[in-house]
């Protein structure tokens, strides 16, 4: 009865860890497990004690929306191109056009041209932060950058 205590508290934390995980290094894997893990852990507390239980529902029902905006407010992962470039048409003018990496493109990241940064994706190849990258293609107004 006590292990049933251990294994939901460890999966519990182990679970919110990935979730957390997943908003700084995005890639899906640690996302989905630590949502199985978060699962798991609700419902091993469930089998210890039913207070244990609506204990770690409630603290996960207000902790993983707040992470998700959070995640959300923080990359901005909605915007691929800030809306003055998308108006004035400046978008096609960056094909071709060298930038750095602000962030780790697991496809999806950040980089940086001429001092401004743009929410862009790699070909599905992983791209270090820092390195040096070209501007490849634009379709819907989103970014695709390879390394040089």
């Amino acid at each position: 009865m006590q292990n049933d205590l251990i294994i939901s508290m460890s999966l519990y934390f182990v679970g919110l860890f990935l979730i957390f995980l997943e908003i700084v290094t995005p890639g899906m894997i640690m996302g989905f497990t630590g949502i199985a893990c978060t699962i798991a852990g609700i419902v091993f507390g469930f089998r210890f004690d039913l207070l244990v239980g609506i204990s770690e529902f409630v603290a996960a029902a207000v902790i993983i929306p707040f992470t998700i905006i959070y995640a959300l407010n923080r990359f901005k992962l909605n915007q691929t191109a800030k809306p003055e470039m998308i108006k004035q048409g400046l978008l096609n003018d960056l094909i071709g056009k060298n930038a750095t990496a602000c962030t780790d493109l697991k496809p999806l990241g950040m980089i940086e041209i001429n001092g401004t940064k743009l929410n862009a994706s790699s070909f599905g190849d992983f791209i270090t932060k820092g390195t040096s990258v070209k501007v490849a293609k634009i379709q819907d107004e989103k970014l695709f950058v390879k390394s040089e």
